[in-house]
């Protein structure tokens, strides 16, 4: 918690207090000169403030291409606290296109979601709040390093429909 000035008139003090974490909090004053002078408060509720950065995390990080990588995706208010109450829709993308996901649904600021990514390379996850008149920034993964997945057949592209016996042709193939 943050405390301001204590001020005290007439014998009644008035301190601001705000408390940036969620829970039950209570404030103790204690008189300086005699801290065996004090005073508490009862419990006191303090509820998330509105989300304000969304946070996603993948796992695992080091992936081959077509594996699935869970994401979690939490809605924060701006002291860290989950935003309970998030329920706005969220897409995702990755940065080299091609992945596939899961829906995103959101249940007491929290959401969990599988995603494919299809390409190797280094690659990152982006979730954004696309409801309207979200006041909430996107956030994005760490990098994700994604391998070639191991070879499992062969694609024939192109090839002939016919060809007289004798004359050579070109196949296109390609690896997968």
């Amino acid at each position: 918690a943050v405390f301001g000035t204590p001020s005290i008139t007439g014998g009644v003090g008035t301190v601001s207090v705000t408390f940036e974490t969620a829970g039950g909090e209570s404030v103790i004053i204690s008189e300086t000169a005699t801290p065996t002078i004090n005073g508490a408060s009862g419990n006191i509720s303090v509820g998330a403030g509105a989300a304000s950065p969304l946070v996603i995390n993948a796992s695992p990080a080091s992936l081959s291409a077509g594996q699935a990588t869970s994401l979690t995706i939490t809605a924060e208010d701006a002291f860290g606290n989950l935003a309970t109450g998030f329920h706005d829709t969220v897409t995702l993308g990755d940065s080299l296109s091609g992945a596939s996901f899961g829906a995103v649904s959101f249940s007491g600021g929290l959401a969990t979601v599988s995603g494919t990514l299809e390409h190797a390379g280094t690659q990152t996850i982006t979730a954004t709040d696309t409801s309207a008149g979200n006041t909430v920034s996107s956030a994005t993964t760490g990098a994700l390093a994604v391998t070639a997945a191991g070879l499992s057949h062969l694609e024939i592209s192109t090839a002939p429909g016919s060809l007289t016996a004798g004359n050579s042709t070109t196949v296109a193939f390609t690896a997968e």
